[in-house]
């Protein structure tokens, strides 16, 4: 049985604004989930019902086999991290990790046990006297993560609990939230905008837009074969390209605004279902190739007009009349320069095609 299922769930907020509709989804026992989306998506939304904090206009919360709809939050047996610390700033940090579990009427030598093993499983036992304003951002986020670990919760919820922390200490905390995951193996329900930590977190992501799932699997399924085109612009860094084509006789697409002709021998059985002649391409920045103007590979020949250098790689950016495209090249910069015109080569069994109206995958 899932851990947390919503069946047929709405979320309508006064004025009439509607959040989700007719939302279900099962959230296994001990799996990492991601919700991500952009802003207004309803993946807080999602988790605060869950948590019992917003009331649901329709539909059904279960965790465990019991609905919790008209459950209190303190009787739904979970522990939320939220945004902001909301650490009390007159307690130690004994006292923050303590509250719940005095609250709870829990023996005081219990009590003493559960803080302190919290504190040695983050690595936080010599601040337990300190008080919240003498310590650092990730210190202070610690502190969260162990007071909803020692209420050793039948799940986590995590509201975007990173988003206050500079690029650096984001990363360092990423991999500790998984780590922390992998040693206590709690159902752990994550929300972010940030696809990044979707993608590096997460066991499933969920991905959303205006109430809906576009797509639900494993980071590297859902990067590989988005299901339309939302979810092929939203996840990756850069996105993947999409270029609007049109089907030519012979199976091939030509570039909308440009007379570049691409080979699509490989793809005959996907394009066995397309009505129409007008489509998207589209293919991940990696997947491009760039190679010298007079190589044979070369579709089409274009002059970078824009090269940022990372270090170990170069995104290159191109125009076309139809829009922009980036490819990621581990050449040397040189070769790169600013208007200096490349060998540009779409490998066929990397491209994707979409429904121009739709969005949505052929072959998916």
């Amino acid at each position: 049985m899932p851990a947390i299922q919503l069946r047929n769930v709405s979320k309508v907020f006064e004025g009439e604004t509607i959040v989700l509709t007719d939302f279900s989804l099962d959230i296994e026992e001990g799996e990492f989930l991601v919700l991500v989306g952009p802003s207004g998506c309803g993946k807080s939304t999602i988790l605060r019902l869950i948590a019992g904090l917003e009331e649901l206009t329709s539909g059904e919360i279960y965790i465990g086999d019991k609905m919790v709809n008209d459950l209190p939050p303190k009787n739904r047996d979970i522990a939320m991290v939220f945004q902001n610390y909301a650490l009390y700033p007159h307690m130690t940090v004994f006292n923050n990790l303590a509250f719940g579990l005095k609250l709870s009427k829990m023996p005081k030598a219990e009590i003493e046990t559960q803080v302190n093993e919290a504190a040695r499983t983050l690595e936080i036992s010599d601040l337990l006297q300190r008080m919240p304003k003498q310590l650092s951002g990730g210190q202070k986020q610690r502190v969260a993560l162990g007071r909803a670990i020692v209420r050793k919760p039948a799940a986590f919820l995590f509201d975007e609990p990173l988003s206050n922390l500079d690029a650096k200490l984001r990363v360092q905390m990423r991999a500790e939230i998984k780590a922390l995951h992998a040693l206590l193996k709690t159902t752990t329900v994550y929300v972010t905008h940030d696809q990044v930590e979707a993608m590096t977190m997460g066991d499933r992501i969920v991905i959303l837009n205006d109430g809906i799932i576009q797509q639900v699997g494993s980071p590297l399924d859902i990067y590989h074969q988005p299901k339309n085109t939302f979810v092929a612009g939203f996840i990756g860094t850069p996105p993947m390209n999409l270029l609007p084509v049109h089907l030519e006789t012979g199976d091939k697409a030509a570039i909308e605004g440009t007379d570049f002709q691409l080979p699509l021998t490989s793809l005959v059985d996907k394009l066995k279902s397309v009505e129409g002649n007008e489509l998207t391409l589209g293919v991940r920045p990696e997947d491009i190739m760039l190679v010298d103007p007079g190589d044979k590979r070369a579709h089409f020949h274009l002059p970078a007009y824009l090269a940022e250098p990372l270090g170990n790689e170069t995104l290159v950016h191109f125009k076309l009349p139809s829009g922009e495209f980036v490819a990621r090249s581990n050449a040397p910069l040189s070769s790169l320069a600013t208007g200096k015109e490349v060998g540009v080569h779409f490998p066929e069994e990397k491209l994707h095609l979409f429904d121009r109206e739709t969005g949505k995958a052929f072959g998916s």
